[in-house]
């Protein structure tokens, strides 16, 4: 009776060890996936804070050129206003002060337009760092991005 009591102890205690290997063993495992999932969701992470500092700091560049530029032009429409009075004051009659005047315009009109160009510069430059942010430059990206469908008009009959 003794050995059949040591032997079912010793059975008994083998299958523990076992089943406490097995146990420790998928323990591990589940915990070794959980981990790789974890790492595998902080690249994300890392990623998505990486573009969006980049994006806050394109939004900060584009908005100093922004006031720059205004600055600019709100000079260059001083000066121009400070000349176009200097002329009038100058304007020895109503037909020289207008021909002097109509003088100004090309002058004003490129000053305008310079100022236009630039602004347009500025927003197309913006929007190429946003893309450029956003999207990444993996040509393979490019590549899967979805090309636009033709709009076929339905022939009635």
């Amino acid at each position: 009776m003794k050995q059949q009591i040591n032997e079912f102890t010793t059975r008994t205690t083998n299958q523990a060890r076992a089943f406490a290997g097995r146990t420790g063993a998928e323990t591990r495992n589940v915990l070794e996936r959980a981990a790789n999932g974890l790492i595998g969701a902080k690249r994300p992470a890392e990623q998505l804070a990486d573009k969006s500092l980049k994006l806050t700091g394109i939004a900060h560049k584009t908005f100093e050129k922004l006031v720059k530029l205004q600055l600019r032009g709100f000079e260059a429409g001083i000066d121009a206003g400070a000349k176009r009075l200097r002329l009038a004051a100058e304007a020895d009659s109503l037909k020289g002060f207008v021909d002097a005047q109509i003088e100004l315009f090309p002058v004003a009109r490129e000053r305008i337009t310079s100022e236009a160009r630039e602004l347009i510069g500025i927003f197309v430059g913006t929007r190429d760092e946003v893309f450029k942010t956003v999207k990444g430059t993996d040509k393979k990206q490019a590549r899967k991005s979805p090309a636009k469908k033709k709009v076929v008009a339905k022939k009635t009959a």
